[in-house]
């Protein structure tokens, strides 16, 4: 289905990549349309070549909680009541000769100079190269964000405690390191998550959180394309300790954070490890956020509440995972090698109208939260106040914005570092067009950039992440064939 809800976007755009632009948000017709320059997905798949020595792998599980509540998230808002911990989890690979370390941790994400902080301690502690090492952040909105020191002593002192539990969890997990062999397999997640689109009887588009205000008075025939369904999970069966299960799903988190503005969570990743871990003794389990810039969670259930959503979410995958992880329902694979590598891009900025630009001004200068307001923002096609405010408050001298990429491989396995909240449908490029059995692809990874819409989001659909973000038309796309040119480089291949 995905693939023919492809060919028929394909079938809308007429216009080449290098004239696209963001849709007219004042108008009607938002399937102005380009023909997609994104890479061929290939699906060479090839074979690790037979492995002679000795893989092993290791974990840990730290808590980083902050030592002391309150606590001041990103917006201000102080946190004072833990419902449940927040945890770094570190898994370490050796193949003989090297290690690679890969974290997961209950963080909305990274700012891009704590990032690099982080990876020279991290390498000073444990002689570990910093292209050997992605920490990825679930994304978690319930959380905090670490940044730099600011002059908050709270906030300073939680980002030192940080620093010491990363390098713990590096240490433990390397201490851990244990005779492995790697299994894989997939199961779908259908009805738990959907993209923030919907599609009209007419043909015109709409964001969630716009809906009642929309121009189109068409019905809503359905989402306007496919969420990613698939769930990709590694199961590392170690000689005489617990097993290790690695999962990577795309949908965006942060379900808790409006109901319970004050309370701390994990968010779904704290009930998909309590689900498998809760009935299974022998497993660990990881949770590494997937392609998700446009996706939300889809409670099972409509009646529940939207603080339970993520619970139910959380459980739901849980029972999948706990269902498909029995090694007799996987598919062994090599181990092998590490190989690893880093690129810095620079991403083209794009460059608002000045249409745009006032618009964004003008809903800027009435009353917060005014009912004036809240309809300018509905004939402006505006799903938050956070979009005008990221126009109005741009650097129009900025040209580019660097973007770290970063790739690691053994054996079958691969995964892939990307610092922004990036769309299902790169994410699926990428894993389709890799030379490996299974590609992780971690997001919120390597330093918080935002949202880098794919090239139909600009072209067709417009929206909340359009509007948010300041990289260009066309860039997503590009920084896929800068992901699998690496990957296929590990392979040899050209």
């Amino acid at each position: 289905m995905k693939r023919i809800i492809c060919l028929l976007l394909a079938l809308l755009m007429t216009v080449s990549i290098v004239s696209c632009g963001k849709p007219d948000n004042n108008s009607d017709d938002t399937t102005n349309s380009g023909e997609s320059d994104a890479p061929a997905t290939e699906n060479v798949k090839a074979d690790a070549e037979k492995y002679d020595g000795i893989f092993k792998v290791g974990f840990s599980r730290v808590d980083i909680t902050p030592s002391q509540l309150p606590h001041p998230r990103k917006d201000g808002t102080m946190i004072s009541d833990v419902l449940d911990p927040i945890y770094a989890t570190c898994i370490a690979v050796n193949d003989g000769e090297k290690t690679a370390l890969l974290y997961t941790v209950d963080l909305p994400n990274i700012a891009a100079d704590t990032y690099s902080a982080y990876l020279l301690r991290i390498k000073i502690m444990t002689k570990v190269p910093v292209e050997n090492i992605m920490i990825s952040a679930t994304h978690n909105h319930s959380a905090f964000t670490p940044q730099a020191p600011r002059g908050n002593a709270q906030a300073d002192k939680w980002n030192t405690e940080l620093t010491n539990h990363l390098v713990n969890a590096a240490k433990e997990a390397i201490a851990d390191l244990t005779d492995s062999e790697v299994y894989y397999g997939t199961t779908k997640t259908t009805g738990m998550a959907w993209v923030r689109r919907y599609v009209h009887a007419d043909g015109t588009y709409s964001n969630t959180g716009t809906v009642e205000g929309l121009k189109s008075k068409s019905p809503i025939v359905g989402p306007a394309s496919e969420a990613d369904d698939t769930l990709q999970l590694i199961r590392f069966v170690r000689k005489d300790k617990t097993d290790i299960v690695m999962t990577n799903w795309q949908a965006h988190l942060a379900s808790a954070v409006n109901a319970m503005p004050k309370k701390l969570t994990s968010d779904l990743a704290f009930y998909v490890r309590d689900a498998v871990e809760g009935n299974e003794d022998d497993v660990y389990v990881a949770y590494f956020q997937g392609a998700s810039g446009n996706i939300n969670l889809n409670a099972p259930t409509p009646e529940l509440k939207q603080y339970r959503n993520y619970q139910e979410v959380g459980k739901a995958l849980g029972k999948l995972i706990a269902n498909t992880m029995a090694v007799e329902n996987l598919t062994k694979l090599e181990p092998g090698k590490i190989q690893s590598n880093t690129t810095t891009y620079k991403a083209l900025v794009w460059k608002d109208s000045e249409e745009r630009i006032a618009q964004a001004k003008e809903v800027l200068a009435l009353k917060e939260g005014s009912n004036e307001q809240k309809a300018l923002m509905v004939k402006y096609n505006f799903n938050s106040l956070y979009a005008p405010k990221q126009i109005a408050s741009r650097n129009g001298s900025v040209t580019h914005r660097e973007q770290y990429l970063g790739a690691i491989a053994f054996g079958d396995l691969a995964f892939v570092s990307a610092p922004y909240e990036m769309h299902d449908t790169n994410g699926m490029q990428i894993k389709d067009g890799s030379p490996y059995k299974s590609t992780f692809v971690l997001t919120c990874s390597g330093g918080a950039q935002g949202y880098v819409p794919s090239y139909e989001a600009y072209t067709i659909y417009g929206g909340y992440e359009v509007d948010n973000t300041e990289i260009a038309c066309g860039e997503a796309e590009k920084m896929v064939d800068e992901f699998l040119r690496m990957l296929k480089e590990f392979r040899g291949i050209k």
